[in-house]
This record gives C-alpha cells, sequence and structure tokens, in this order.
C-alpha cells in the first residue's frame, strides 16, 4: 500500500537463478483505481510464461515493455494478458542491439498499442488521476510504423524502404519520414531501395 488509493504489487521473480538476470527482473504493478502500470524490467518471455501461468492479474493501462523492445520479450500472449492502451519503450539511439526489434513494434502496433520510445520522443512522463492518462513527451516525433504508416525514408535521402531493411535502421529518428503507400513516396519523389524492394 503506496498511499492515497495506490497499491503496488510484486508479480516476478517467485525463484530467481543468477544463470538468468533478464529472467530475474523484478515485475511490479502499479495500480490507482482505473489505472495502472506494468513494469516489466527485461523479464523475457520465461519470466512472461511463469506469469501467466500463475494467473496473475496483468492486465494494464501502461506496459514499460520488456527488455528494451527485443524480440526475447512480449510474447503474443503475455501482450494479450496485459491488453495495454500504451506501451513505453526505454532505449538509446542507434544502439548496438537492434533494439526495438520490429516483431515487437509489429505485435504492439498490431493489438492497438500506442507506442512511445525514448531514442524517438526523450522523456516521456505519464500522469494519472486514476481516471486517465497523461502521456507528455520532451519530443515531437514522426508517425509511428503502423499499419498505416507503412515504408520509411530519410529526409537526406530520395530512397524508401520498409522499416525491417538494414538500411531503414541506420536512418536517425529525426531525419525519418513514414509513407502509407508506395504511391505516396513516389508522388513525394522518393525510390524503392535496392536491397529491400518495397513494391
Amino acid at each position: 500500500d503506496l498511499g492515497d488509493g495506490i497499491t503496488m504489487t510484486l508479480l516476478h521473480p517467485a525463484a530467481p537463478s543468477a544463470r538468468s538476470l533478464n529472467n530475474a527482473s523484478v515485475v511490479t504493478r502499479v495500480e490507482y483505481n482505473r489505472v495502472s502500470f506494468l513494469f516489466t524490467g527485461d523479464a523475457e518471455v520465461t519470466s512472461e510464461e511463469e506469469m501467466i501461468s500463475r494467473s496473475t492479474n496483468l492486465r494494464s493501462t501502461v506496459l514499460k515493455v520488456g527488455h528494451h523492445g527485443s524480440r526475447t520479450s512480449t510474447s503474443p500472449a503475455f501482450l494479450n494478458a496485459i491488453s495495454p492502451a500504451v506501451a513505453v519503450i526505454m532505449l538509446g539511439a542507434d544502439n548496438k542491439y537492434g533494439h526495438p526489434h520490429p516483431e515487437t513494434i509489429s505485435k504492439l502496433t498490431s493489438a492497438g498499442v500506442k507506442v512511445y520510445r525514448t531514442d524517438i520522443h526523450g522523456t516521456i512522463v505519464i500522469s494519472t488521476d486514476g481516471e486517465r492518462i497523461t502521456v507528455q513527451t520532451e519530443k515531437k516525433s514522426e508517425p509511428e510504423p503502423t499499419s498505416e504508416y507503412r515504408y520509411v525514408g530519410s529526409k537526406n535521402s530520395d530512397i524508401y524502404h520498409f522499416p525491417t531493411c538494414r538500411f531503414a535502421k541506420s536512418i536517425k529518428s529525426e531525419n525519418m519520414i513514414w509513407f502509407s503507400s508506395v504511391a505516396e513516396a513516389k508522388a513525394t519523389g522518393y525510390r524503392p531501395c535496392g536491397t529491400c524492394k518495397p513494391q
């Protein structure tokens, strides 16, 4: 009990192992009236399966995405159990691990989750009165790669790519420009990447 109607529940780990530090991450759920936050640390699929098997109440308004958006976390079953409206991914820009992985972004956006990323949005502050949430970000951004925005280009070139293309991953967030269709990209003067061939 944190006071003022706010509670924190420790969900994981039940039996932490030094052999798997990511899966020894502390996972907590903070609840205030009708709004809840799930903080997952670096927990991976093994941890997610354990939490689901314990019939833990995981449903949360906001999800702090596990392991910086790695493909080793945020399984479909876990995401379905949480059913978040908003997800926050904490990561550094142009990190050597390629986080967040496209598979994770795709799962989140396909589930209709609004995604915020520290590499794109900078500092992210989420406030709540227990009934609704307000999200404030340090930086504005270009649209996220959702079903509406399927291709990405750089403001410094005339080539567009699939978001999963290795060349797309090297585009700095502030230089990204998103297109919903091939026709839109070509109408803007962009041509398709010869590697990923987004036709």
